[in-house]
């Protein structure tokens, strides 16, 4: 800090050793140099906010296309449009494409650049096994509705041929526990409800029950053919709701992963876009301050160099003046005192020289005159002298 003083008292000492002129050109380098270093830094800091607005505009991007991801699988979920399913897949790849563009370090300043990237390849990993889990659960449900279709018309073909006999409650209990799979399986599409495995397995086991009283005690060979083949169907449908629930159970579990996957992403992508705007708010700050700093320099500079410029300008002058007007009047005792070493100081001591070649030429003129005065004295008194003496030789 001392060494800082030190310089400054020099460089303040060589700047009042100047004169006007070199003072002018001190000061015009001094505003230049502060200018052109404000110019900079506001040109710097402009592109660094440009950069950083560029950068938040590409996260904003990556954000809704992330939370696209999301909104186009809970639509194909409950909808199960292929279109929905392609437009999760694009938000996901243009997600990824904006993660991969964005500039290197952008998460990287809250040391979770990595994790991101760890998330995105779990939301891409667990995106491709739901589509997996999804495509052999439809196909799934289309074979389940295969069977409980002609689980159905087997059953209304059992009931419609059937006639009042001891059989007649097992017709109905079979027929009773066809449409309550047949409900369970509709139910289970609808709201993936777990707790309808129980409800199935009681189904089928009744199914299974009955089929096998009616094919051993009903005399008619088609009412046993009919029985056997609800109860072959009702294990296939069992069968397959058992595979439907594990495929199920695969799809919430990476529809879990997806959510979680997302919600975090969302969370870190939100802390570096204020992190991003707050930088940003900081950076224009900065410009703002700079200009407001050197707007405020150049102008108090100006001020207080141009106020003493006149004041030490007028003083100066009207010490001239005032010289002149004496000097006018023949007062040379007079002289301007040089305050400075400027050209206002070089002024006055030439003026002041001036003044006393004046003055000696004024004095020397005077003895000029006196010695003149004298001797026309003496040569009036010696022709005096000579006219007497010539009269007295004549008388």
């Amino acid at each position: 800090m001392s060494r800082f003083w030190q310089q400054f008292q020099s460089i303040a000492s060589a700047y009042r050793q100047q004169k006007i002129v070199g003072k002018l050109n001190w000061l015009f380098y001094f505003l230049m140099a502060l200018i052109v270093a404000n110019t900079l830094i506001v040109l710097v800091s402009l592109y660094v906010v440009y950069d950083r607005n560029r950068t938040l505009s590409e996260l904003n991007g990556f954000v809704t296309q992330v939370g696209q991801v999301e909104v186009s699988q809970l639509r194909f979920r409950l909808a199960h449009k292929r279109e929905d399913a392609l437009n999760a897949r694009y938000a996901l790849n243009r997600a990824q494409a904006i993660f991969l563009a964005l500039p290197k370090g952008v998460f990287d300043e809250s040391g979770k650049g990595e994790s991101v990237k760890m998330l995105m390849a779990t939301l891409d990993g667990r995106f491709n096994e739901y589509l997996l889990y999804q495509e052999q659960a439809s196909a799934l449900e289309n074979s389940m509705r295969k069977i409980g279709d002609e689980l159905l018309y087997s059953a209304q073909k059992l009931r419609a041929s059937s006639s009042r006999d001891s059989l007649s409650d097992v017709r109905a209990q079979l027929v009773h526990a066809v449409l309550d799979a047949i409900v369970v399986e509709q139910e289970f599409a609808l709201e993936r409800d777990m707790s309808l495995s129980a409800r199935m397995a009681q189904s089928v086991k009744s199914i299974s029950a009955n089929s096998s009283r009616l094919r051993t005690q009903s005399p008619d060979v088609e009412a046993q053919i009919e029985a056997y083949s609800i109860g072959q169907q009702a294990l296939l449908l069992d069968g397959a709701f058992v595979k439907l629930r594990d495929y199920t159970k695969m799809k919430m579990y990476n529809e879990k992963g997806m959510s979680s996957a997302a919600r975090e992403i969302l969370q870190r992508a939100s802390e570096v876009v204020n992190r991003q705007r707050a930088s940003i708010s900081a950076l224009l700050f900065i410009v703002v301050i700079s200009v407001l700093t050197a707007s405020s320099l150049i102008v108090a500079i100006g001020f207080l160099f141009g106020r003493r410029f006149v004041h030490k300008l007028t003083s100066s002058l009207s010490s001239l003046v005032l010289m002149s007007r004496r000097i006018t009047h023949g007062d040379y005792s007079q002289h301007s005192l040089p305050d400075s070493a400027d050209e206002f100081g070089e002024l006055a001591s030439s003026f002041n020289d001036m003044a006393r070649t004046v003055e000696n030429q004024i004095q020397a003129l005077r003895e000029s005159e006196q010695r003149v005065s004298q001797r026309t004295s003496e040569l009036e008194i010696a022709n005096e002298s000579l006219a007497q003496s010539k009269a007295a030789a004549e008388a």
